[in-house]
């Protein structure tokens, strides 16, 4: 629907633009529509923490806080209810074929939905990590390539990932390590070395700035 073309727009926007405030707005709106209630208020919050005055934002903080409150309680019940191993199946493959198509926000919110069932699928944690770094998250993708790699400490991609989303926020000393690590469990992962090479030149060079 147009919501869901809405948030796909916004997220790409956002990429680009994360303090456009009116984006923030409109996404948390649409996110709203389609009952995806932490990504609204992640939004909103977003944007308050922009404009903590803005009266629609103000607004649309009140109503996202009314919609969970209204939430029925069959509809809550629903979502601690374990799915069967035959459903899980078939949404990875509906989450995998949203990913692959990169409508990344689709993917994750079924992956999401499979956790609740299997909440220790390491390669269902991987994927969501793998789109909240897609869509900016990045705190979020920080938080679910370590849940992953508790499960699956030798998966070299995830550490590579997680790596770079350190990179990303400038924590370049837990970028090293976790690049360090990918390079160990498995040698030769040039994306990796090209990686951690690119760092030590920037971190060598910060030092002698700061020197």
């Amino acid at each position: 629907g147009r919501y869901n073309e809405a948030v796909d727009v916004g997220e790409r926007l956002f990429l680009r633009d994360p303090n456009n405030f009116l984006n923030l707005v409109n996404l948390s709106a649409s996110y709203l529509e389609l009952k995806i209630y932490k990504r609204a208020e992640t939004m909103i919050s977003r944007a308050l923490d922009k404009n903590p005055d803005d009266s629609v934002a103000i607004q649309l903080k009140f109503a996202i806080d009314r919609a969970k409150k209204n939430i029925p309680d069959e509809e809550k019940e629903d979502e601690e209810i374990i799915i069967s191993k035959e459903e899980i199946e078939k949404l990875i493959k509906e989450a995998d074929q949203n990913y692959a198509a990169k409508r990344y926000v689709h993917a994750q919110n079924l992956y999401e939905r499979i956790l609740r069932g299997d909440e220790q699928n390491s390669y269902v944690l991987f994927r969501v990590a793998n789109c909240s770094s897609l869509t900016g998250h990045l705190e979020d993708a920080i938080k679910y390539y370590n849940r992953a790699l508790v499960l699956a400490p030798g998966n070299h991609h995830a550490r590579n990932n997680l790596a770079s989303t350190y990179y990303r926020i400038g924590k370049y000393e837990q970028a090293k390590e976790q690049w360090t690590r990918a390079i160990n469990l498995r040698p030769g992962f040039k994306t990796a070395e090209l990686n951690l090479s690119h760092l030590e030149k920037i971190m060598e060079e910060k030092s002698k700035v700061t020197a």
